[in-house]
């Protein structure tokens, strides 16, 4: 069966009529909306939309579907209000820690996808693996997303998706060459480090730095700035300009080839955090999901 957020993107199709005008509506990629209607189609056997230029009509036969699907999405909010009702019976906004190393390729969207449908509270904090685990231990946040592994005792750690990485070199680096995939611990290798330093010195508004400012393309802009590369999952690739591409280079070190984001947090039940465990996988899920569909289509 299809999902929430397919629902909401097809009914959003309908009622435009255009897909140009929907994949800004619904901050996703023409490619990605597109590829959601061919892959809604096939999973539910018929044709929802017949194409005329660059408008999309919704088919006779599929009416009585957009009907359903509309009393669905009625359904979905209803829950969400119900949902929000029981959160709100609980203290505290949603507390969430994010691994600085992963936290630039995720945070900006997931800070922006978690609070612009909602009255949803987010306090986010960014930190390295150590304060993070700390900061779960001390019950100063509920979740923490960190690599696999790292996880301290009494909690429970669930998979959200897997990196392939590469390394990204800036113009002078990649002029110099001197880039050896198989021994990536070098001068100005590890940069992610170097680049929240930077962040934490030219910013006082933490949380708006990091989930309004400091995202991906700062992190490049970075990079080129001290001459360095850094290491970034291949998935982003989908979001760098041509002349960019032709400065990633593979990664041969078997330590640095993939990673393992995960969500970690108490051996505890509840509805809060029932309901945050399953908001977080499912919104860390569609974003992920729409980076991969655009670097399906690119690679």
């Amino acid at each position: 069966m299809i999902s929430n957020t397919q629902i909401r993107q097809l009914s959003e199709v309908a009622k435009v009529g255009n897909l140009k005008i929907s994949s800004l509506n619904l901050s996703v990629s023409e490619s990605a909306l597109n590829m959601c209607i061919i892959r809604a189609e096939k999973e539910l056997g018929v044709t929802l939309f017949s194409r005329n230029n660059h408008s999309l009509i919704i088919t006779e036969s599929s009416k009585s579907v957009f009907d359903l699907f509309e009393r669905l999405l009625n359904i979905y909010k209803e829950l969400e209000e119900k949902l929000a009702e029981i959160r709100n019976g609980h203290a505290g906004p949603l507390r969430l820690a994010i691994q600085d190393s992963v936290a630039p390729y995720i945070s900006p969207k997931l800070y922006h996808n978690l609070t612009k449908e909602s009255n949803l509270k987010c306090a986010f904090t960014q930190c390295d693996c150590a304060s993070l685990v700390k900061r779960l231990i001390d019950g100063e946040v509920e979740f923490g997303i960190l690599l696999k592994g790292n996880k301290p005792a009494g909690f429970r750690e669930k998979l959200l998706y897997a990196d392939e990485m590469v390394g990204y070199l800036s113009p002078s680096y990649a002029e110099k060459g001197g880039f050896n995939p198989r021994h990536i611990v070098s001068e100005k290798a590890i940069i992610m480090s170097e680049t929240q330093n930077h962040r934490k010195s030219h910013q006082i508004d933490v949380e708006k730095s990091l989930f309004e400012g400091f995202n991906y393309d700062s992190l490049m802009r970075y990079v080129d700035l001290i001459e360095g590369y850094t290491l970034v999952p291949k998935m982003q690739m989908a979001y760098m300009n041509e002349e960019q591409r032709t400065r990633v280079r593979p990664i041969l070190e078997t330590c640095y080839q993939k990673r393992h984001v995960c969500i970690v947090y108490r051996k505890k039940r509840g509805h809060e955090q029932e309901y945050f465990l399953n908001l977080l996988t499912e919104t860390i899920g569609d974003i992920v999901k729409i980076q991969q569909l655009k670097d399906e289509k690119l690679l």
